[in-house]
């Protein structure tokens, strides 16, 4: 009986000892998974403003920026004279 007991305390102990393994090692793990969960956050975090100011770039890009208006340029034709051929034309008179 006594050899009995012994090994059931054995095996008791030994068990113990695997359960406080198995439990520091899940919180480390869960301590490292922590740590790559706030990295990747802060990849995307940054993945993020990236494309924030592609899409600002490309919006001033594609959005058409006014133009100065400018008046066509003045032609004087006074005294020139056109050759339209054949073609019934009205004469108007430029002063």
């Amino acid at each position: 009986m006594d050899k009995l007991f012994k090994m059931n305390f054995f095996i008791f102990i030994v068990f113990l000892f695997l359960s406080e393994i198995c439990v520091l090692s899940a919180q480390t793990m869960d301590s490292g998974l922590r740590q790559e969960l706030d990295e990747i956050k802060q990849n995307q975090r940054a993945i993020q403003k990236e494309l924030s100011e592609i899409k600002a770039l490309l919006s001033r890009l594609i959005t058409p920026q006014p133009s100065p208006q400018q008046p066509p340029p003045q032609v004087n034709i006074k005294g020139i004279e056109f050759d339209i051929g054949d073609n019934p034309v009205i004469t108007v008179r430029v002063r």
